[in-house]
C-alpha cells in the first residue's frame, strides 16, 4: 500500500506550465548563525535512519559554548549552500532519505515520512528567512503558506457565507477530497511555480527535491528492509512541503477561480471548497476532474461531501445522484464545524467523549509519570480543546 501511494514521475503537458512574462532574479540568503539558534530553541521531533532525534540535535545546538557556535557556524554555511548556490546531489543525499510509516485512517493509509532532524532544521531556518515571500505569494488564495490565522479565517468565513445563505435554495458548501494529494502532486509544475512565484526559495527547494527521495520500511526488529523512492510531490512531515505543496498547487486555484468567480473557494492545502448554488457546485468539480490531473490533483467524488440545509437535501441527492457526492447537513470542517446546529451538537459531544477518555488515560500516566502527562494535556488535548472553542460557537455547555 504505501508504494501505490508513491507513483511515478510525470511529465507535465506545456499547458500546465503557466507562462509567465519574465523570469525573476534568485535573490541571495543571508543564512547566519543566530537564525540557526532562533530554529534550534524550537525544534521538536522524533529522529530519522541517523538516530538523531530533536531533544539530542537540540542540546548540541545550544548547551557546549564554544562548540555549539562552531557547530551552529556549520549549520548556517550549509544552509546558506542549500539557498544559494547548487551542490551535488551526493554531498547530501544521505541526510534527505527518511523513515517512512503508514497511518491508519480507516479506511486507507496515509503515508508520512519522517526525515532526518538535520533536514527539518535546514528547512525551518530557510522558513524562517524566507517564509513571508511565500506567504504573500499564496495570499488568500491558499491558507496554509504561514497566513496568519488563515485556518481559522477560514472556517469563520465558510460559517458566515454559511449563514448569509439560509434562505437560498439549492445552495451548499462541498468539501473536495482528494486521492493521495501530496504524493501526486507534480513536482516539475511545483518547482516551475515556486521558481517564479517564491524565487527566494527556488534554488533551496530545487536542491530538496531535484532528484527522487529514498524513504525506508523497517520492521520493529529491524531484519527487514524496503526502499521506496519518491517521485512525485511532496514528503508529508517534511516542514517545506505544507508551503511548497501550497504555492505548487497556486496555478490550478488561480484558474478555478478565474473560471468560476461565482463560487466561493477556499483552499487550506489539498483540502478544496466550493460554496455555491448546485449547478455552479456541479460546473465546479467536473471542471475540477478535467484539469486538477495536469497537476497532479485527482478530487474524488465519493469521498466529497456535500453540506446543504435541511429543505435541500433531497434536492442535491438528485441533483448530484452523478457524482455520488454523501450529502449531509453538517460536517467536519479544517478543525471546525458547518452545517445545522444540532449536528453539531452532536459532533461536539463525540469529541467530549474522546477527550474524557484521554483525561482518565493521562490520569493513570501521572501517578508514576507526572511530567509526561503534563505534557500531553499541554501540548494536545488543551491545545484541541482551545482551538474547538476559538472556532465552533455556542458550545458553552
Amino acid at each position: 500500500m504505501l508504494e501505490s501511494k508513491h507513483p511515478a514521475a510525470q511529465t507535465p503537458s506545456t499547458e500546465t506550465l503557466q507562462l509567465y512574462p519574465e523570469l525573476p532574479e534568485f535573490p541571495d540568503l543571508d543564512i547566519t548563525e543566530d537564525s540557526v539558534e532562533k530554529v534550534a530553541r524550537r525544534l521538536s521531533g522524533a529522529a530519522g535512519l541517523g538516530g538523531t532525534d530533536a531533544c539530542a540535535l537540540k542540546h548540541w545546538l545550544l548547551r557546549f559554548g564554544l562548540a555549539s557556535r562552531e557547530l551552529r557556524q556549520a549549520v548556517a554555511s550549509f544552509v546558506d549552500w542549500l539557498s544559494n548556490d547548487f551542490p551535488p546531489w551526493a554531498a547530501y543525499r544521505a541526510i534527505m532519505a527518511g523513515r517512512l510509516l503508514a497511518l491508519d485512517e480507516s479506511p486507507g493509509i496515509r503515508p508520512v515520512g519522517i526525515g532526518e532532524t538535520w533536514r527539518r532544521l535546514f528547512a525551518k531556518t530557510l522558513l524562517l528567512i524566507a517564509g513571508g515571500k511565500a506567504q504573500e505569494a499564496c495570499g488568500i488564495y491558499q491558507l496554509c503558506a504561514g497566513l496568519q490565522a488563515g485556518i481559522k479565517g477560514g472556517i469563520h468565513a465558510i460559517r458566515t457565507l454559511w449563514e448569509q445563505c439560509e434562505a437560498e435554495e439549492e445552495w451548499g458548501f462541498l468539501l473536495v477530497d482528494a486521492r493521495n494529494a501530496c504524493n501526486k502532486l507534480n513536482q516539475t509544475v511545483m518547482l516551475w511555480t515556486i521558481q517564479h512565484k517564491w524565487a527566494a526559495s527556488s534554488r533551496f527547494t530545487f536542491n530538496y527535491y531535484q532528484h527522487f527521495v529514498i524513504l525506508v520500511i523497517q520492521n520493529k526488529s529491524g531484519a527487514t528492509t524496503v526502499f521506496i523512492l519518491s517521485r512525485e510531490g511532496v514528503t508529508q512531515g517534511d516542514p517545506l512541503a505544507m508551503v511548497g505543496y501550497g504555492v505548487g498547487v497556486l496555478p490550478l486555484i488561480r484558474k478555478l477561480k478565474a473560471e468560476f468567480p461565482q463560487v466561493s473557494q477556499p483552499w487550506y492545502a489539498d483540502d478544496a471548497g466550493a460554496g455555491a448554488s448546485f449547478k455552479d457546485i456541479l460546473a465546479f468539480f467536473q471542471r475540477l476532474k478535467a484539469i486538477g490531473p495536469q497537476y497532479g490533483y485527482y478530487p474524488e467524488a465519493s469521498k466529497s461531501i456535500l453540506v446543504v440545509r435541511q429543505q435541500n437535501l433531497e434536492a442535491a441527492e438528485k441533483h448530484f445522484a452523478s457524482e455520488q457526492f454523501r450529502v449531509t447537513t453538517g460536517e467536519r470542517y479544517l478543525g471546525g464545524y458547518i452545517g445545522a446546529r444540532e449536528d453539531q451538537h452532536s459532533w461536539v459531544e463525540g469529541k467530549t467523549t474522546d477527550w474524557t477518555a484521554a483525561v482518565r488515560e493521562l490520569a493513570k500516566v501521572a501517578v508514576r509519570y507526572p511530567q509526561s502527562a503534563y505534557a500531553g494535556l499541554q501540548k494536545s488535548l488543551q491545545q484541541e480543546w482551545q482551538f474547538l472553542q476559538r472556532v465552533v460557537p455556542e458550545i458553552g455547555d
